[in-house]
Order: structure tokens, then C-alpha cells, then sequence
């Protein structure tokens, strides 16, 4: 385990510490070199918080701390019990369904408000559809992805 993965450890057992939970803590690396950090455990749930906000405020707080103390930027992704695989997946989903039926209709369809990484996933699946095109209406809590016909 290198120093950067140490911080990591340590940082996140402090945080968890605190919020008064335990998890078993999986660090590795991505193919662009990111940290991939997955918590398993019980009664986790309470950091996924709604819609997963309180899993990115996580990932957030861990990655400005692990920053502070590697000295340079620490770009981290972190999962709690596979639950952003899994969101991941129904938003695969949604997108192919919401495509079918913006092709049927011929209408644009507003999905639920997002966060940004989620919009993100979205506007890249929709851009490998010839024919579908996404942007993002509202703001802040309320942006939502909405996809249409080109």
C-alpha cells in the first residue's frame, strides 16, 4: 500500500469513525489512474443519504483531506455496498427506455433531477446513439438531463 492509499485509509476510517459505522475499505486504481475505493458493510446506508448526496459529500470531504495531506490532487471515486454500480445500471437503463420512447413519440422527455456525475453518464450514453441528443435544464438540486431526437 502506498502513502496515497495509507491517507486514504486512514482518512476514511476517521470519517466513519465518527459517524459511528464500520467497513471493510478496497482501494485500487482505475485505467486512468484514479482511486477506486469500494466500503462494504452494514448500516452503511446512512452515508448513501438520498439519491446518493451524502455519498458524494463523502467522496468529497475525503478527496480535499487526502489532497491536503498527499501535497497534490487526489482524484477518488468511492462506492458504499455497490450501490453506484447499481445506480449505474438503472441508469443504463432509463436511458435505452427513454431513447425507445423519444423515438415512438417523437417528443423530448425531462428525466428526474441528477447530480452531476449522473447527467454526465447520461449526456456520454446518449451521444452513442445516432440519432439522440441530451442537455440539462434547472438548476442546482432540480437539473435534470432531458433527451430528444437530433
Amino acid at each position: 500500500m502506498n502513502n496515497t492509499e495509507q491517507i486514504i485509509k486512514e482518512t476514511l476510517e476517521k470519517i466513519l469513525s465518527i459517524i459511528g459505522v464500520t467497513a471493510d475499505i478496497q482501494i485500487s486504481k482505475d485505467i486512468e489512474n484514479m482511486f477506486v475505493i469500494d466500503l462494504n458493510g452494514e448500516d452503511l446506508g446512512v452515508i448513501i443519504g438520498f439519491h446518493g448526496d451524502g455519498l458524494l459529500s463523502l467522496q468529497t470531504v475525503t478527496s480535499l483531506i487526502v489532497s491536503k495531506q498527499a501535497g497534490e490532487y487526489t482524484h477518488l471515486k468511492i462506492d458504499i455496498n455497490d450501490y453506484r454500480k447499481q445506480r449505474e445500471q438503472k441508469i443504463y437503463d432509463l436511458i435505452k427506455n427513454t431513447i425507445d420512447r423519444v423515438r415512438f413519440s417523437g417528443k423530448a422527455i425531462e428525466l428526474s433531477p441528477m447530480n452531476p456525475a449522473e447527467r454526465r453518464l447520461v449526456h456520454t450514453e446518449v451521444s452513442k446513439y445516432s440519432d439522440g441528443v441530451s442537455e440539462s435544464v434547472g438548476e442546482g438540486h432540480s437539473r435534470r438531463p432531458v433527451i430528444r431526437l437530433k
